[in-house]
């Protein structure tokens, strides 16, 4: 169901910006292995606690009913970031800018990813991660009438985590 509510955000995002804006394809040069993050699929006593919120208008937002998304450091993750966000650190792509598509695409890709349900205040928690690097993506968008564009982005942020640690991370227009 959690992945089921990605896809169906992503076609809404990727029919509004077909409407308005011309799409890019992005040719991504790695590929990408399962064996290459074999790491991150352990369990683990990390956590990564996080809010993720946007200001529009004199109104705030968050990533509430939405999932966010870990997905474990690789070159193929990095090259997507890259791609997407503009950073390998951290970034947010709004609804506005054109779509983007990237090939090749490998359906494995998704089955490494952790999601964690952002609750009512826009807070989420990843549980049980193993030590390592994630990039952590989060969607904060609404529709102010229905039938009308969506508004908001995407906020993505790259966290390292090892020793049983907490990380917190604010994911907002303001780190970006």
């Amino acid at each position: 169901m959690k992945r089921a509510h990605w896809l169906i955000i992503g076609t809404a995002l990727f029919l509004i910006g077909c409407a308005t804006q011309s799409e890019t394809t992005t040719v991504l040069q790695h590929g990408f292995s399962k064996d290459e993050v074999a790491w991150s699929l352990k369990d683990g006593k990390n956590r990564i606690t996080g809010e993720a919120i946007l200001k529009s208008k004199g109104q705030t937002y968050h990533c509430g009913p939405y999932t966010a998304i870990a997905t474990p450091d690789s070159p193929y993750a990095r090259e997507r970031m890259q791609a997407l966000y503009g950073s390998l650190e951290q970034g947010h792509r709004s609804t506005e800018q054109p779509p983007i598509t990237l090939r090749p695409h490998f359906p494995v890709y998704s089955q490494t990813q952790r999601t964690a349900d952002c609750d009512d205040t826009g807070h989420f928690v990843f549980d049980g991660l193993p030590d390592g690097t994630w990039y952590v993506v989060v969607p904060v968008i609404w529709q102010n009438k229905l039938g009308e564009p969506f508004n908001g982005g995407s906020f993505m942020k790259r966290v390292s985590v090892a020793g049983a640690a907490t990380v917190t991370v604010i994911m907002d227009t303001k780190g970006v």
